[in-house]
């Protein structure tokens, strides 16, 4: 199977007042994987006030204004904005 006919992999992270250095951590955790084919990692971030940025290639983080009421909803959330034909939590 060439790169090109890989799935799409798309990796949730939901977030909420997470130390910045285990942001970062998770992040480049992510971004040294092995995986050939595409793949996107998806962070929801629902800290009122707060707005977290990544620039890294393959990183997208979603900040809401308000927090998500539940975490069955922060998840179901997360995963509406995910991309990918196969998405695995991130965390």
């Amino acid at each position: 199977m060439t790169d090109a006919a890989l799935p799409f992999v798309s990796c949730y992270m939901p977030t909420f007042g997470r130390p910045l250095a285990l942001l970062g951590e998770a992040i480049e955790c992510f971004r040294r994987q092995d995986y050939p084919g595409p793949a996107e990692l998806v962070i929801l971030n629902d800290l009122p006030g707060q707005r977290l940025y990544c620039q890294a290639a393959g990183v997208r983080i979603i900040n809401c204004q308000e927090r998500v009421p539940t975490l069955g909803a922060k998840f179901r959330a997360n995963v509406g904005f995910c991309n990918g034909s196969i998405i695995m939590p991130w965390d």
